[in-house]
């Protein structure tokens, strides 16, 4: 799955719209967000962990077909916080 997500909530969700926010988990405990245009793109990296946790919650909540990890006791707190019924494969 797409572990990208795109937020507008003033136009269309659509990366030509300067409001549409884009967030890509970097790892369990940063995120990059994009927004803007041109060379006003605004780059900002998120280190409140929370904020990274429920990012990979919605992520995750939202995956149709694979969730993937490099932390497996992360990912079990992923899936027990979406209330997920999973089965660990190594």
């Amino acid at each position: 799955d797409n572990p990208v997500v795109r937020i507008n909530k003033n136009d269309p969700n659509g990366i030509i719209y300067d409001s549409t926010q884009i967030y890509l988990p970097l790892n369990q405990r940063a995120i990059l967000k994009l927004y803007g245009r041109g060379n006003e793109l605004i780059v900002q990296n998120y280190q409140d962990i929370s904020e990274v946790f429920k990012l990979n919650c919605f992520i995750a909540k939202n995956a149709t077909e694979y969730i993937i990890c490099s932390n497996s006791d992360y990912l079990v707190r992923i899936l027990e916080s979406i209330k997920y019924d999973y089965i660990l494969h190594n």
